[in-house]
Order: C-alpha cells, then structure tokens, then sequence
C-alpha cells in the first residue's frame, strides 16, 4: 500500500514533466543550432550529452530550444490528457500523465495515464482509448504545418547525415505543399517540424490494432468480440515482422508487443457504439493510415 501511495504522488508527475521538459529542451537546442548552420541535424555520434550540461553552463541557450520541446511536449500532453480527461468524465480512475524524458535523441519517449478503475461499458473503452490520439494529431497537424512554412531547402542535407527519416501519407503531403518536387534529402526540416512529426509517429504507435494499445481498446470497442481483438493483434505482430526488413525496430517492437501486448481490454456492457462512435473509430482509423510510416528512419552512409 505504501510503494502505490509513493507512485500515486502528484510530485512524480511534476518531476517527470519537469525532467522531460529539460531533455527536450536539450534536444531542441542542439537542432536548431545545426538548422541555423546548416549542419545535419542528427550528425553521427547523437548519444551527445553536451546539450544537457550546454542548458546548465550557458542557460540563455533555452529559448532557441523552446520550438522544438513545447511542440513536442504539447502533442504528448495533449495525447495523454485527452486520455485523462475521457476518464474523468467517465468516473474512472486514473493517474495523472506521467512523462518518460529521453536525453539523447528525441527528448522524450512519449507519456502514460495508468488507468486504475474498471471500463464497464465499449462505449466508455471507445472514448476513452480515442481521445488520446484524437487530441494529439489535432495539435500535431497545425504544427507540422507552421514547421515545415519555417524548414528551407538545404541540398544534399540528407546526405551529410547518418539517418534518413521517412514520411507518412501526411507528411509527405504537407512537404509537398512547401517544397513541389523537391527530394526529402533536399529539404532541412525546422526543429518545429521533426518535433511534428516525431508527434505523429508516437500517434500511429499508439493506434497500431493490438494488445492495450490505443487502437487495440479501439478494435475490442468497436467489435465487442475477444477473438476479433486477438486476430487483430496477431495479424499487426505478423505485419510488424516483414516490415522489419526495412527498419529493424519494428522486431523489437513486435517483441514487446507479443510479451506485453496480448492482454485484451473488457467490458461488460457491450451495447454497441452509437453512430457518432462509428464515425470517430472511422476518422481514428484515416489518422492511423496517413500517420504511418513504415520506415521512419534509415541509416545512411
């Protein structure tokens, strides 16, 4: 009873927001002091840990890394409170958002509602597994739109690095809009815009159809049926294997997956969802399709 009271304390959730506002700031700082000179944003070597003791030695270095972690940090807090607050008006118990900061190359790994209660209704699932991403590619959209108006083209930046990131139906879209016809390589995201995008590969993430996962609460909400939902979360860990062929995490993630994804949510009341429902799974459903990306990043020469 005492370790659940020390993790329930509401000063975890400030330290952990606190924590991961610094390493995204860290982050953020170094990215935009290569976008200003013209260096890949990501040069070999990216396990840096200058950018963290840069915060502290020369503290005046935070406003440049402000796009980069608020962005990134409001997509993530948005996702997790839209969670939070489904719950709340649901009556049922959860944690307030807990960050998980990352000092050495996103800033952060995403956020968590630990959800305490029982869901009594598909309904209530429904809610409040599609409110997170929901809220989350709202925020995103905007902002990967204002950060790829600031990105530039910068010829062959995508050579100079180690890493090439990959798109998705929607980001490729919105580059287009600003850079017609131009090769990815060729265009240097702004710090605003990589936060963005890294905002919209957590959401595709979440929604993948298996296990607790977003999208996993959305299948067992919609459907009603365990077998349906275990088919669902077998046929995405089948998916995630071939796919590995071109970014080798998706093994590691259909790994954890198998061990710690397989649980299904349920409900007792398994009244079917109303139309409105039927309409949001299908618009969580187009989120998940243009939000994808099945080789988010590459490693180049």
């Amino acid at each position: 009873m005492a370790r659940r009271r020390w993790l329930e304390a509401p000063w975890l959730n400030w330290l952990s927001l606190g924590a991961t506002l610094y390493t995204a700031l860290a982050v953020g700082t170094r990215l935009q002091a290569n976008f200003d000179a013209g260096r890949p944003p990501f040069p070999p070597g990216i396990l840096d840990l200058d950018s963290l003791a840069g915060l502290i030695l020369h503290p005046q270095t935070i406003l440049a890394g402000l796009p980069y972690a608020v962005t990134l940090l409001a997509i993530i807090a948005a996702h997790e409170l839209g969670h939070y607050f489904a719950c709340r008006r649901h009556g049922v118990a959860a944690s307030a958002p807990y960050f998980v900061p990352d000092p050495f190359f996103l800033g952060s790994l995403g956020g968590r509602v630990l959800v305490r209660g029982p869901i009594y209704s598909r309904r209530v699932l429904f809610d409040i597994g599609v409110a997170g991403p929901l809220a989350g590619f709202a925020v995103a959209v905007p902002a990967l739109i204002i950060g790829m108006a600031l990105s530039k083209k910068a010829a062959g930046i995508g050579d100079l690095s180690g890493l090439e990131f990959g798109g998705s139906l929607f980001v490729d879209f919105v580059q287009g809009m600003f850079f017609p016809a131009l090769p990815d390589r060729d265009v240097y995201y702004h710090p605003m815009a990589r936060a963005a995008w890294f905002g919209l590969l957590a959401t595709a993430l979440n929604l993948l159809p298996a296990g607790t996962l977003d999208g996993g609460y959305l299948v067992w909400a919609v459907t009603g049926r365990r077998k349906v939902h275990a088919a669902a979360t077998l046929a995405t860990l089948g998916a995630l294997v071939p796919l590995s062929v071109f970014f080798l995490p998706w093994m590691a993630w259909a790994a954890v997956l198998f061990v710690f994804a397989r649980r299904h949510p349920y409900a007792h009341d398994l009244a079917p969802l109303d139309v409105k429902r039927v309409i949001l799974a299908v618009v969580a459903l187009l989120i998940f399709v243009v939000s994808f990306m099945p080789a988010p990043i590459r490693y180049g020469g």
